[in-house]
């Protein structure tokens, strides 16, 4: 039977030692954590309580959440929800228990409310109540389960020791050393004497270290402090690589040297180090990805012209890049250029300027890149395609291969949406009355087009009939 269950069979009270620690250690607005053991049917139980103390109107008032625990399954369980009180300091405390579906106030404070849900499963994000420092008031009860000789280190939470002791006995050795079993040590130490000895000479820095700086320390021959040290600044390289040059994921370059390569990388008087060249570094080591490069060759990860080699490495990435989005969009050049064809029939002139409807979207793109306007970008070629929008460029008559204007018509609304200039500007009055007149024209022949169809679909009709 779940000792969890069988537990509820014992009466709801509070030993005398718990009740004597709360009382000398309760702190005004400081969180503190106790805990005793209970034997079931020799199985470990842990009670916790975790409790604060508070001074309202001269009287003082500890509350208090009970926990308990067991060694493997369901572990965190509210208990129960209370506080103890007292008129005066000297006073015996006297616990009290929360109904569980129940606000309470008490003498202009209000506790918070304990959802039933919430003494079923232990919420961890509510209250940390669980962890290393927990003081166990009744430690002496292991000597009569079958953790009598686990050597519990007492540095350590007690029921994931029991937990992994039940699983390896070996972690004794561990506990006699005042350490916490750490997994990759003990895997390790069993197969290795001399890792135990190691382990056993130096447990007072690794139980302050860690099992990291451990195995770093055992394996180069080095102090656990050193180690530390070493495994920190390695942790700090790996940081910085992996958050400015992401693309080094999965390659295998070295992080150390490549730090020191770009420390020593330099643009100009004052511009040099890591996080200057991390972004430009990262295109590089894209485009090298791209190309095929071997990243095993030392002259392609660290070449000795850096910004010549990058330039380079660029250039030949996007005329791939460009090679291959030619090749994925061709149907779509094609269905614009079929559109273009349609439309070439608004082209229009008037007062020595003229519209010309581009051909082709690469028409779009050097458009937008004389004119520094996103007009090759941004779907506007989609549009085209889809029929929802015009677009064209308003030039001199005298001299038609020159952008000065970008026009865009959208046939759904039958009016001039937008015109501009370069960057964006605003043209004249004069240009843009050219430009309305022109989209009056559009929406002439566009609805002319539509009567048109729609009186050959009728004559069809009659002649069918």
């Amino acid at each position: 039977m779940d000792p969890i269950y069988i537990m509820r069979t014992i009466p709801d009270e509070t030993p005398d030692e718990i009740v004597r620690y709360i009382y000398a250690n309760a702190v005004n607005w400081q969180h503190n954590r106790v805990s005793w053991l209970e034997i079931i049917e020799g199985k470990v139980i842990q009670r916790i309580w975790f409790f604060r103390n508070y001074k309202v109107r001269g009287r003082y008032d500890t509350r208090y959440t009970e926990c308990v625990r067991k060694i493997s399954g369901d572990s965190r369980i509210i208990w129960r929800n209370g506080y103890f009180t007292s008129g005066v300091m000297n006073d015996p405390f006297q616990p009290v228990y929360y109904p569980k579906d129940v606000r309470n106030t008490y003498y202009g404070y209000q506790e918070t409310k304990f959802e039933k849900e919430d003494f079923n499963v232990w919420n961890e994000e509510k209250v940390d109540l669980f962890g290393r420092n927990i003081p166990i008031l009744n430690l002496g009860v292991l000597a009569e389960t079958k953790y009598k000789y686990c050597a519990y280190p007492e540095n350590c939470d007690l029921m994931h020791y029991l937990a992994i002791y039940d699983k390896d006995n070996a972690v004794e050795f561990f506990g006699k050393c005042g350490l916490y079993p750490y997994p990759s040590l003990v895997k390790l130490a069993k197969k290795d004497k001399s890792l135990c000895r190691f382990i056993r000479d130096n447990a007072a820095e690794i139980d302050l270290y860690g099992p990291q700086a451990a195995l770093y320390a055992f394996k180069h021959n080095v102090g656990v402090v050193e180690a530390r040290r070493l495994c920190e600044e390695k942790a700090r390289i790996d940081r910085m690589v992996r958050e400015d040059i992401p693309e080094v994921k999965e390659t295998g370059i070295d992080r150390k040297r490549l730090v020191e390569y770009l420390e020593k990388q330099k643009a100009g008087t004052h511009r040099r180090g890591f996080y200057y060249f991390a972004s430009s570094y990262n295109d590089y080591l894209r485009a090298v990805k791209a190309l095929g490069l071997d990243l095993n060759d030392t002259k392609n990860i660290f070449p000795n012209d850096f910004k010549r080699m990058h330039d380079l490495r660029i250039d030949e990435y996007t005329a791939l890049e460009a090679k291959k989005d030619m090749i994925k969009r061709k149907k779509l050049y094609n269905d614009f250029a079929k559109k273009a064809r349609e439309l070439k029939r608004l082209e229009w002139s008037a007062g020595g300027y003229c519209v010309v409807i581009p051909d082709d979207i690469s028409d779009l793109i050097r458009e937008g890149n004389i004119l520094h306007h996103c007009v090759g970008k941004m779907g506007y070629d989609l549009k085209v395609i889809k029929g929802t929008s015009i677009i064209a460029f308003l030039r001199k008559t005298e001299d038609k291969e020159t952008p000065l204007y970008t026009v865009e018509y959208r046939i759904d609304l039958g009016k001039i949406a937008q015109c501009y200039g370069r960057n964006d500007t605003v043209p004249a009055q004069e240009i843009r009355d050219l430009a309305e007149e022109w989209g009056s024209y559009v929406k002439k022949l566009m609805k002319g087009s539509e009567n048109g169809k729609r009186n050959n679909d009728k004559s069809e009709q009659r002649a069918g009939a």
